[in-house]
């Protein structure tokens, strides 16, 4: 058996093989000193000063007692291993990925864009909200109780509203009352106090058009047209002014049932300021219950309200009215 002894602590490690193929560890398993210089030279057996009790050749060695590694700091310049080293490529596997959206490019905002479409959404929000303030006015003047033929004025020319193509729909129901149907994309509001008054408005949220129908118990039958004109003037009334241009009362043939219906201009306050709309309002007694149907397109430029509200008129609101039933 040969061996080499460690240069710095003197500790003998057993060699691999005999004579000239002998080979030793490159370090020291005591202290790390490196054994090369040692394995070089070939050592003489010292078999006979080996002591039998010595297993330091053979025993474990703990791993208190492995050598360290000196690291030695890196050139200037040279990258930091997992700071700047350039990342790893993805396999080229010929498969096609999808990068996130905020890796696409995105093109440049419009200056205040997000302004104006808040302020268009409170602007149909302040709507809503200014048509249930009309109707908690209007129902107060109903309560008056003004009897049917009082101050009636005596409508003109009968028409009759025909169904025509609706768009992809969803329905409200009042159970009891009436059930409509209105443009998938278009939210609605209520305002209830059962059973003396049902509200709601549905509106489209892209431009603020929007169909609202009360329902209000009455005691005694009450003048439509005068309801229509308190309607429209309740309206206005958010800006201090008054209904303009109001027409005279026309029959209207809805559901089975004759309305009367009156239209108007009318200016409106919302956050976005003053804003106009050509107006109409229908109404009809059915059932021991009032019901209004007001309908409006509100828009920045009062020169632009009537033909605003004619292009709503074909595409929305008379759909919507056309698909109105009474449950009662």
């Amino acid at each position: 058996m040969s061996y080499i002894s460690c240069p710095v602590c003197g500790r003998r490690i057993v060699t691999s093989g005999e004579g000239d193929g002998a080979t030793a560890p490159s370090f020291c398993p005591a202290c790390g000193a490196s054994l090369m210089a040692s394995a070089t030279a070939a050592e003489e057996p010292v078999s006979a000063q080996f002591r039998e009790d010595d297993d330091s050749a053979t025993r474990p060695v703990l791993i208190d007692e492995l050598p360290t590694r000196r690291v030695e700091p890196a050139p200037a310049g040279a990258p930091t291993p997992g700071v700047d080293a350039a990342p790893a490529a993805a396999p080229d596997d010929g498969a096609t990925r999808d990068l996130p959206a905020s890796a696409l490019p995105q093109p440049p905002q419009p200056p205040g864009s997000r302004l104006a479409g808040a302020g268009r959404v409170l602007g149909v929000v302040a709507l809503v909200a200014l048509l249930l303030v009309v109707v908690a006015a209007a129902a107060l003047l109903i309560n008056g109780g003004l009897p049917f033929g009082q101050q009636a004025a005596t409508p003109t020319a009968t028409a009759t509203l025909a169904p025509t193509a609706t768009p992809t729909t969803k329905s409200y129901t009042r159970a009891g009352l009436y059930q409509i149907t209105y443009p998938n994309t278009w939210l609605n509001q209520e305002q209830n106090n059962p059973p003396t008054t049902y509200h709601i408005v549905v509106y489209n949220p892209q431009g603020g058009a929007s169909v609202s129908i009360t329902a209000q118990q009455v005691s005694l039958l009450t003048d439509p047209a005068t309801n229509d004109t308190n309607y429209l003037n309740g309206l206005a009334a958010s800006t201090g002014t008054k209904a303009t241009n109001l027409s005279d009362p026309q029959a209207i043939t809805l559901a089975g049932q004759t309305w009367t219906q009156e239209s108007a201009d009318v200016a409106i306050q919302t956050p976005a300021g003053k804003q106009y709309a050509h107006a109409v309002a229908m109404s009809v007694n059915h059932g021991g219950y009032l019901y209004t149907i007001v309908r409006l397109v509100p828009v920045s430029n009062p020169s632009e309200a009537a033909s605003a509200f004619a292009d709503a008129d074909q595409a929305s609101f008379l759909p919507i009215l056309a698909s109105f039933a009474f449950l009662g």
